[in-house]
């Protein structure tokens, strides 16, 4: 790998790129032998996205590499180059939520566990409440542009928070609908 910072840049682009898809692949896998069949059709269509963009960023990098002389390249040093951190996470928590009936909903994400308690409670009805999240309702008919969201039929469940506020979220849902359920982060 060249050590310009343009290189750098492209070859972290696409290490990212990378892991997201695998991990797409992953969820994709799950949906299917969960027989979440309409889920598993929605990822790989976004996987199908993300490889053609990930194809995109390796044409552009090898261009790059061909196309500009040595010379320019080196102009481009690491050194130079700004320092990209991410962001501080915790560690990665999971949701298990028990129902009134005693049927346990536990998947391998947190969103995923949070988008199918809120079907299970009722999308239309969760909808009526009218709780906002990030800055727009928590069920709505519409994806949003901005946040990661998850989609259960005609609806598009806002995911895009920590595991504590959706169990915090979960919590108000049910006794604002009336329900009993058990909400545990794990």
């Amino acid at each position: 790998m060249n050590q310009d910072g343009v290189s750098v840049a492209l070859e972290l682009m696409f290490d990212e790129i990378s892991a997201v898809h695998r991990q797409m692949t992953d969820e994709m896998t799950q949906a299917f032998a969960a027989d979440r069949h309409d889920e598993a059709g929605r990822i790989l269509e976004s996987a199908k996205r993300l490889f053609a963009f990930r194809s995109q960023l390796q044409q552009l990098r090898k261009d790059w590499e061909s196309g500009i002389d040595v010379e320019t390249r080196e102009r481009v040093r690491v050194a130079s180059a700004r320092s990209i951190t991410a962001s501080p996470k915790g560690r990665k928590t999971k949701l298990r939520v028990i129902t009134p009936s005693g049927r346990t909903i536990f998947r391998s994400f947190a969103a995923d566990t949070f988008a199918d308690v809120v079907e299970d409670l009722g999308l239309d009805a969760v909808e009526r409440l009218g709780i906002a999240l990030n800055d727009g309702p928590l069920v709505r008919t519409s994806r949003s542009a901005k946040y990661h969201q998850a989609q259960r039929g005609k609806y598009f469940v806002m995911t895009h928070s920590s595991t504590g506020k959706k169990k915090e979220l979960l919590d108000e849902i049910a006794g604002r609908l009336g329900r009993t359920i058990t909400v545990e982060i794990v």
